[in-house]
């Protein structure tokens, strides 16, 4: 790379070179414990950090090249029980949403360089910007997130410890491993898989220096191997939703315990009912996960041979990160929820039909005061008089994209954006509570309640109806095909209950008397 105005580096490269000229006006991050380096930029594609201050064992942190954001420093919280100063809420609220916004606008090189920004360095580390724009773009959002994020805590304990973490030394990343296997600082306990996240993450960033890799060492890998060992692999799984609930015969058996379709029967017939009931019909009958959930767009809904179903066309799924692209079915059922969602979608922008845009959208419901009968006659003596001397009318009536008419007393407002991944798992545990408080779960106690509110999450319809396939007696292959599996390793795995039950023991077991 030779080009200035080939990519915006400019903020990694005023981390490597604080004397590089930039147009964008430097901002410090953290306070510098460490004296400055006046570093040089080599030819080619690489850019070093010259020598650190040998007595602190720390390399220079430069500040990043990134325009400063809204900050929340002209905002007072209030204290515990007491009141919002005047316009401080909204003035609050504002701050938030443009820091959510600007946040969310950074780039992956751009977080890139702040997580970098914060890691203590030794030496000279090069990196190598083609490699580091070529990692990010080879990566998922969630990945991308997920390893900058570990950088980030793994940064933060070397600096408590006034050790490097670029490059790292193969104790200090055995004793990070430890401290977040013990859940020392009152972070939660890390699982298995997290400390192998975190031992990848570490091998990326020195993968990308060019840094002598400390997780090769042998040591580092038989403590991460013993840990594993010694807090199990086994991870925590969503409990099942079931179409029927716990059920032997998915076709003509009764409902029963906690299902599905005591869910969707408790879905009022509301806005927020009508969404959804589309959002859990949809997830059941397709297995996708909230990520790809929340990223349907209407246009994706396609016609199948049979005119009361749908196709649904998934551009992208985890599966699947080079958008191949995938179909799942829709049933009857979906395609009617799906209809009346979209209609009212419609109503709620005063528009005939939307054949495009974000399907699961979040909805705005403010409950309206009710109105005072003696303002209602006297509003309706002036429009009587308008009407009679042919004026127009004085009040206009309220748009339906405010008021559906559902419930006179609500204004909805329907949003642009789609709803986010971490809301699907919200809506279905309301959801169940709503159906307990409908009495539509009379087989549940409270306490069995709370389990199964603590145990639902978006994953729940996807094991749900991999169980009901299993229980239909679907072959793996077919299972996998129709949930877009690469391995039978997950399908089998959400099974294993329902196999112990329904298995050769189980038959055998359960005639015995």
């Amino acid at each position: 790379m030779t080009g200035e105005g080939k990519r915006p580096l400019r903020g990694l490269r005023a981390f490597l070179d604080p004397s590089f000229e930039s147009d964008h006006t430097p901002v410090p991050s953290v306070e510098h414990t460490t004296r400055a380096a006046s570093a040089s930029e080599p030819d080619g594609t690489t850019l070093a950090i010259e020598e650190a201050d040998t007595t602190a064992g720390i390399g220079p942190v430069a500040p990043l090249a990134i325009a400063p954001g809204p900050r929340l420093t002209s905002v007072v919280l209030p204290a515990p029980g007491q009141r919002w100063a005047y316009g401080a809420r909204q003035h609050y609220v504002a701050q938030r949403r443009a820091e959510r916004a600007a946040e969310q606008a950074r780039t992956p090189l751009q977080r890139f360089e702040a997580a970098l920004a914060m890691l203590p360095t030794t030496g000279r580390p090069i990196v190598n910007l083609d490699l580091v724009e070529a990692t990010l773009a080879a990566m998922a959002t969630n990945t991308v997130r997920a390893l900058l994020a570990d950088m980030a805590g793994f940064g933060k304990a070397c600096r408590g410890l006034g050790v490097s973490a670029l490059p790292a030394q193969p104790t200090s990343v055995i004793a990070f491993l430890k401290a977040r296997a013990a859940g020392e600082g009152g972070a939660a306990k890390a699982k298995p898989a997290t400390l192998s996240r975190i031992f990848w993450a570490i091998a990326t960033f020195h993968r990308l220096f060019d840094l002598p890799d400390p997780t090769k060492d042998k040591l580092v890998a038989l403590t991460l191997k013993a840990l594993r060992r010694e807090l199990g692999t086994a991870q925590r799984q969503a409990r099942p939703l079931r179409y029927k609930g716990s059920v032997s015969d998915v076709f003509d058996g009764d409902a029963r315990g906690m299902s599905l379709k005591a869910l969707l029967d408790g879905c009022a017939s509301d806005e927020k009912g009508l969404r959804d009931r589309a959002l859990l019909s949809v997830a059941y009958d397709t297995g996708l996960r909230a990520s790809e959930l929340v990223a349907i767009d209407i246009a994706h809904i396609r016609p199948s041979s049979d005119p009361d179903t749908r196709l649904l066309h998934i551009p992208r799924h985890k599966g699947d990160q080079q958008g191949e692209g995938a179909t799942a079915f829709l049933s009857m059922r979906s395609v009617l929820a799906l209809k009346a969602w979209i209609r009212v979608m419609a109503d709620l922008q005063d528009v005939s039909d939307i054949t495009e845009g974000p399907l699961f959208r979040r909805l705005f419901i403010k409950p309206l005061k009710p109105e005072d009968a003696a303002v209602a006659r006297a509003a309706a003596r002036r429009q009587a008089a308008a009407s009679q001397w042919g004026l127009p009318r004085l009040m206009p009536e309220a748009r339906a994209s405010h008021r559906m008419g559902i419930d006179p007393l609500t204004a909805v407002t329907l949003g642009s954006a789609a709803l986010r991944p971490q809301a699907v798992t919200h809506i279905f545990k309301a959801r169940v509570q709503s159906a307990w408080d409908a009495g539509l779960l009379p087989d549940l106690s409270k306490e069995e309640l709370a389990q199964w509110v603590k145990g639902i999450s978006a994953h729940s319809t996807r094991i749900g109806i991999t169980n009901d396939l299993f229980a239909a007696g679907e072959d793996i292959a077919g299972i996998m095909d129709a949930l877009r599996w690469k391995s039978p390793k997950m399908p089998l795995s959400y099974n294993r209950n329902l196999a112990a039950e329904h298995g050769a023991a189980g038959r055998l077991l359960s005639k015995l008397r």
